[in-house]
């Protein structure tokens, strides 16, 4: 997402349960996060100018987070757990998105989503 002079590099996930599973190891398959994605967000937020994290939309609850890549990093690093969820966010600094739903499908806040990312990692 690219909004005036800043780059929102995102990795968009959601889930109707409650925890989103990340790769520890290459060798790990079928884990809803991977290696690549979490070093891609990495490399992308060492230059000025960029925001990357992840989108986090928990279904079942209708609540999405916006989470920097350096705050998840940091949880994935030193957490024994295979997976994050939504209380771990909360705790390392995720960011609740406004949203709406509009019958099915839900409208974003885009706008405060970005007020709110700068505010909180500037």
């Amino acid at each position: 997402m690219f909004y005036k002079d800043t780059l929102y590099p995102l990795e968009l996930k959601s889930t109707q349960g409650t925890s989103f599973s990340f790769q520890k190891t290459k060798e790990d398959k079928n884990k809803m996060i991977k290696i690549h994605q979490i070093d891609g967000l990495i490399k992308a937020q060492i230059h000025e100018g960029i925001y990357a994290g992840f989108l986090f939309n928990f279904r079942s609850v209708e609540r999405t987070y916006w989470m920097c890549i350096k705050d998840f990093y940091l949880f994935y690093k030193f957490t024994d757990k295979g997976s994050i969820n939504e209380k771990d966010i909360k705790e390392n600094n995720g960011i609740l998105v406004p949203q709406h739903k509009k019958k099915v499908r839900y409208t974003y806040d885009v706008m405060k989503m970005i007020e709110m990312i700068k505010e909180v990692h500037t």
